[in-house]
């Protein structure tokens, strides 16, 4: 536990078979379960982390990263957690920072909290375009939305878990913009989101966003905050 917060760690993994051990064996005290949800993999992924002793909730196949999140937050609703915490399976996010994520919950009543990898991004070895179009789509955002986040789209993030079961999450995507429906939804649901620095580690093997996604999501995110200003969504 941390301060009396009962803390679950949620792992969305997809053929991490390489990787996923040493995310395990990284989680630090405060964590209460560790939660692997292998999205369909076809290596050893989920054999590996039954080995680690965690929980492990396998797709008969493969989903998508967005419904790997939902099943993840389901788990942390329904077995009455009080932070979620979602790191991911391939290494990129450091779980020794997991204290530092779930503070602002726990002290300054914060509901979102969202890992910025821009301070260390060159350092951590992220390609310039896509620092680029983190900045770009970081800016984009904010204007659009009166924010001041610098890392939209990080995938190391921190819920109160009260907060996800207030959000309608089944209903949005599968896929990668189900992060930025989430963030939409928090905006316009008055919820507090902020950044906090964590190192950045990019290894490019190990990412599922090639150039097409990438830009996909771009142009997905942007839907969905013009359907917002509508009144479609998060009612």
């Amino acid at each position: 536990m941390f301060k009396n917060r009962r803390v679950i760690a949620v792992v969305p993994a997809y053929n991490a078979e390489r990787t996923i051990c040493q995310v395990i064996g990284d989680m630090p005290d405060c964590v209460d379960e560790v939660l692997v949800v292998d999205d369909g993999s076809t290596d050893e992924t989920r054999a590996r982390a039954l080995q680690a002793g965690v929980t492990v909730i396998s797709h008969p196949r493969n989903m998508g990263y967005g419904a790997s999140q939902k099943t993840c937050y389901r788990y942390a609703v329904e077995h009455g957690y009080d932070i979620a915490v979602m790191v991911h399976g391939d290494y990129q996010h450091d779980p020794a920072y997991i204290p530092a994520m779930i503070q602002p919950i726990v002290d300054g009543g914060n509901d979102f909290v969202l890992g910025n990898r821009m301070k260390t991004a060159r350092n951590g070895c992220m390609p310039l375009y896509k620092i680029a179009g983190n900045h770009v789509h970081a800016f984009l955002m904010n204007t659009l939305l009166g924010t001041r986040i610098r890392d939209f789209a990080t995938g190391y993030k921190a819920y109160r878990v009260s907060s996800l079961a207030a959000a309608p999450f089944s209903a949005f995507s599968n896929g990668f913009i189900f992060d930025e429906e989430m963030n939409v939804w928090a905006v316009r649901k008055g919820q507090s989101i902020i950044n906090i620095d964590v190192p950045a580690k990019y290894f490019e093997d190990m990412s599922s966003v090639n150039w097409y996604t990438g830009l996909m999501y771009f142009f997905q995110t942007y839907w969905v905050i013009l359907k917002s200003f509508f009144g479609r969504y998060f009612k």
